[in-house]
């Protein structure tokens, strides 16, 4: 994994040396395939090291109940303390929100009351020829009376005028403009928009320019249209009444959100961690058509304490010292409590370390070893139960060594049958085959062998040898040296059943010179032509080979007795032809004499139905299906012989 991470990265920085240096090049998608490669290398590392981080941590005893304690006491402290800061931001930015909201507000209500002073004062001085003389004195009276931050508000008058050609509409046109400001070159509108002729208070944009904006009708003759501009006259007014460091942007985070969070970087860093930062979202009008225009953002910063001072009754320092000590208090419980853990795990694990290491030495072979015991609980229990097993293993030892005699005897036999057993099947022309050998114990008495030297001719040895054991192995052994070198040797003969006889006939000699009086076997011995399709044998008192052909079952009986009971016995040879499509089959004993639980016996009748009705299958699949509705016959017995199969099928 090593390789293939250094070759992403290496991957991932030639294609970013192209698409920095040859930008719009095909070649800059191996940044992104590179990418992808260490995104994978990645993951394989994290999963590698939970892995080992796992299996460090968690294979003492200890680090498990120590973790244990972890997870009941120390996180869900974390837990209550990440939420409890989550809860209180959230209702610091809400307080914080309703104080800007609140003060902008008040700026809102103080232009809409300076208009109504302006209204109240022409109402009471008014006379039929000083109407807009008296709007403007009341007008400079009522800017005197704002205070020194809010010294920038301008008031526009309109006089409604009848329309000059036919077909227009009576209009607010502006007849004076009055602001305490000494230059002014906002642009104002000559004739009032519509939405001016309603109420007003809020916020309007003029040439990007964000404004406090109020109107208030003087009779149905006037309209007076105050404004402020939200500029640093006002911020600064607004962060000396606050204590906040604020911020007018005409962005919103939905679609700038890098320049929006740079602004607040920007505030924020005006009080440190111990504050609040967030913002306020305005949709103003704007100034020609009233229509909503784009977002603005008030960004601010604002200290906790001072947001604490504004919405906490004084007096009730007393409350919230109870609440830090009950949380001091909570936080030392939890702390002692995991010491007391610690401590108990510590003697928890004591016990379970002085049982591993009284099992190390018992692993070293050191029986003698004994625990120690102090304690009268439990583990001390456990201790004195793992003294006296301790004890007990040099009797059982005597009694394993016993049993690994007689183990070790099958493990002989069972290496000496394996490798008697051919480790593939031949490949031959014309020729489709399968085996297998299914042992009832650990070493199977039955045999089945092949001899060939191209894919033209095949030798066939199949047989089930008497007895069980290494004996039986040994048997085999002896069996299937006879059987290799008499074919060897007669290799050259010209008539095959005569070889298959003669073969026979020298191995039952052999066997019955070599082995005791008990020993023998049945044995078949063929040979298979690939070009004439001729099968000759030798039937050596085996269960019958069967072929089918076309619906047709016949059995292969020519031969003699088994061999290694007499000594001289006259065997003889039988053939065969085969045409395509043909089946044989060899089996032994383990198949036709399975037994269910009633008692009743497979049996060859079965067998052959079995294989008459797939005859269109594999030789593969045929066997496979065999030995299975062999084992499903005998389910819930205990399998009593060997039980092997070689299926030969005549293919194209």
């Amino acid at each position: 994994m090593a390789g293939v991470s250094l070759i992403a990265i290496l991957v991932y920085f030639v294609g970013y040396l192209c698409s920095r240096f040859f930008p719009g090049s095909i070649l800059s998608i191996l940044q992104d395939l590179g990418f992808i490669a260490l995104v994978v290398c990645l993951a394989y590392y994290l999963v590698k090291g939970y892995k080992w981080l796992k299996r460090w941590l968690f294979w003492k005893v200890r680090n498990k109940i120590i973790v244990s304690f972890a997870f009941v006491g120390i996180i869900p402290l974390v837990i209550l303390v990440l939420i409890s800061s989550t809860v209180l931001v959230l209702i610091f930015k809400r307080l914080s929100t309703f104080y800007v909201e609140r003060e902008l507000t008040v700026i809102s209500e103080k232009l809409e009351a300076g208009g109504a002073r302006v209204v109240l004062g022409y109402y009471r001085a008014r006379t039929p020829d000083n109407s807009l003389e008296l709007i403007r004195s009341e007008t400079i009276k009522n800017l005197e009376k704002y205070p020194a931050g809010l010294k920038g508000v301008e008031v526009l008058v309109y006089e409604l005028r009848a329309p000059v050609e036919e077909g227009e509409a009576e209009a607010f046109h502006l007849v004076d403009r009055i602001s305490s400001r000494p230059e002014d070159d906002t642009p104002v509108l000559e004739v009032a928009p519509d939405w001016l002729r309603d109420q007003f208070a809020g916020f309007t944009v003029v040439q990007n320019h964000l404004y406090f904006a109020g109107v208030n009708d003087v009779g149905d003759q006037y309209r007076l249209v105050s404004r402020l501009p939200f500029d640093e006259q006002v911020l600064g007014y607004l962060e000396r009444r606050t204590s906040m460091e604020l911020e007018v942007v005409s962005l919103n985070p939905v679609d700038n959100p890098s320049e929006f969070r740079a602004v607040q970087e920007r505030v924020g860093a005006a009080h440190g961690w111990f504050s609040v930062d967030w913002a306020h979202f305005v949709e103003p009008a704007d100034w020609k058509t009233g229509a909503p225009s784009s977002h603005w953002s008030i960004v601010w910063s604002v200290p906790m304490v001072f947001l604490v001072e504004q919405f906490f009754a004084k007096g009730t320092e007393w409350f919230i010292g109870l609440i830090v000590l009950l949380l001091v208090i909570f936080v030392l419980v939890e702390i002692a409590s995991l010491f007391v853990g610690a401590a108990i795990a510590r003697s928890i694990t004591g016990s379970i370390d002085n049982i591993y290491r009284g099992a190390k030495n018992i692993q070293k072979g050191n029986f003698e070893f004994r625990i120690a015991t102090s304690r009268k609980d439990q583990l001390d229990a456990m201790a004195d139960s793992f003294n006296n097993m301790s004890s007990s293993i040099i009797k059982l030892m005597q009694q394993v060594s016993e049993r690994e005699a007689l183990e070790k005897e099958l493990e002989i036999a069972k290496e000496v049958q394996i490798q008697l057993f051919p480790s593939r099947l031949p490949v031959i022309r014309r020729l489709e085959m399968a085996a297998s050998c299914t042992p009832a114990r650990q070493v199977s008495g039955d045999y089945y062998d092949f001899l060939w030297e191209d894919d033209s001719c095949l030798d066939v040895v199949f047989g089930d040898i008497s007895g069980k054991g290494i004996s039986a192995a040994l048997l085999m052994a002896s069996l299937q040296s006879s059987i290799r070198s008499g074919l060897t040797t007669l290799n050259e003969f010209p008539d095959q059943k005569a070889r298959m006889a003669n073969v026979v006939a020298d191995v039952n000699r052999r066997l019955y010179q070599r082995s005791s009086p008990e020993s023998y076997s049945t044995l078949v011995l063929g040979h298979f032509d690939a070009e004439s399709l001729v099968f000759s044998y030798c039937n050596a008192g085996h269960h019958p080979p069967l072929i089918f052909s076309n619906g047709d079952v016949r059995g292969l009986t020519v031969g003699g007795t088994v061999v290694g009971l007499f000594g001289n016995w006259a065997f003889e040879g039988g053939e065969t032809q085969l045409r395509h499509g043909d089946l044989a089959l060899l089996f032994t004993d383990g198949v036709v004499e399975a037994e269910n639980e009633e008692g009743e016996q497979f049996g060859t009748d079965r067998l052959i139905e079995i294989v008459r009705l797939n005859s269109f299958l594999t030789a593969e699949d045929i066997q496979s299906l065999i030995v299975e509705q062999v084992f499903d016959w005998a389910s819930g017995t205990e399998q009593a012989d060997d039980i092997t199969v070689l299926c030969m099928k005549i293919v194209e």
